[in-house]
């Protein structure tokens, strides 16, 4: 059973497979104690809010110490790693410049945001998926595109049955109406692909692997199983932003915050993380030092979007820049919206690279 972990029972517990044990154990919650907190939440929950600004905003952080922080990473990526923020930055303030309402640049970013959050699950369960009995190229290959294509369909329906409904379930993913309008009736039956698509799988399973090979994987299919539950818990089965926003920020947030700090140890030990020396005082410190240069960024960030753009959470943020805020120049604020922009969309874009198959990532 050990080899299956990528870390050992008790740190896959907390960082990969926490989130589902606390997302069913809130949502029995909500139902026996709060059943009124289903149908959305409000700034007193601010909790909620805590929880977004740690796992959420500063998870975007943790790219740094996978890029910029790890200076052989940084110089082999040179051109990728400065020119990126410098795209983002121009894109973003383009886009405000263009509409300074922020819709169109909140659009873009929810649809980019949308992918990713499905890319890191599949992501995750390859990486289980890697600790099977080793195999032909061939049948690897096999085995991960049917992985790959249970991740994306117990995470992908789910969204097709709120993309499908969106002008009438309880949120959106970043503001009203972000995505296309799709038809209704076009769910029925993609519904009915995607009970094909878990047949197929689950038979490949069993014969391929179970029956044929006496091979099972317990933890890869526990981590895609938890996946479609919080998929399926806050989307189809209660359209609610408290249990999907709580539970896909957990997944999310924790998942990446516990690899940064999985691939960051292991580097170091192995050839010794090459950075600046306070930073490998502070790496070497354990997950909580390093998680608290993260949240220090994600505040700073949240801080600067709440006094300048949004104006809200003036008792996390207090509200002593909006007076100044609302009378910025056009031109000034969308370079400060492309500016604040920057952090996220290069997160996500950077993360296509420094996690792919073939990358020196420290996790074996």
């Amino acid at each position: 059973m050990k080899k299956y972990f990528l870390e050992s029972a008790g740190f896959d517990a907390v960082f990969f497979f926490g989130p589902f044990a606390v997302m069913a154990l809130f949502t029995a919650a909500l139902h026996a104690f709060f059943p009124e907190l289903l149908g959305g939440w409000t700034e007193d929950l601010w909790w909620f809010v805590v929880v977004l600004l740690f796992l959420d905003v500063g998870h975007v952080y943790g790219s740094l110490y996978r890029s910029y922080f790890n200076f052989e990473e940084f110089s082999k990526r040179k051109r990728l790693y400065i020119f990126t923020p410098i795209a983002t930055i121009f894109i973003g303030t383009a886009l405000v410049w263009f509409d300074p309402t922020v819709r169109t640049l909140l659009i873009l970013t929810a649809w980019i945001a949308v992918w990713h959050f499905v890319r890191q699950q599949v992501g995750f369960a390859l990486l289980y998926g890697s600790r099977d009995q080793p195999h032909s190229k061939a049948e690897s290959r096999v085995s991960r595109w049917f992985d790959k294509a249970i991740v994306w369909s117990v995470t992908g329906f789910p969204l097709l049955y709120w993309w499908t409904r969106q002008s009438s379930m309880n949120f959106s993913w970043f503001i009203e109406n972000e995505f296309p309008e799709l038809p209704p009736e076009l769910f029925p039956g993609l519904w009915n692909v995607f009970w094909i698509i878990v047949t197929v799988y689950v038979c490949y399973q069993l014969f391929g692997n179970v029956f044929l090979k006496k091979r099972v994987n317990p933890l890869k299919y526990l981590y895609i199983l938890g996946t479609a539950f919080i998929w399926f818990n806050g989307i189809v089965w209660h359209d609610s932003l408290l249990v999907f926003g709580l539970g896909n920020v957990l997944l999310h947030g924790l998942n990446y915050h516990g690899i940064v700090f999985l691939s960051t140890k292991n580097k170091m030990a192995t050839d010794g993380y090459p950075t600046w020396k306070w930073m490998k005082i502070l790496i070497g410190k354990g997950f909580l030092a390093m998680s608290a240069v993260l949240f220090a960024f994600a505040y700073a960030e949240e801080f600067l979007w709440n006094e300048l753009v949004w104006k809200e959470h003036a008792w996390l943020y207090g509200s002593f820049l909006t007076p100044w805020a609302d009378r910025l120049p056009a031109l000034a604020f969308a370079v400060i919206v492309g500016f604040l922009t920057m952090p996220q969309l290069t997160h996500y874009i950077l993360d296509g690279f420094v996690w792919k198959k073939d990358a020196d990532t420290g996790i074996k």
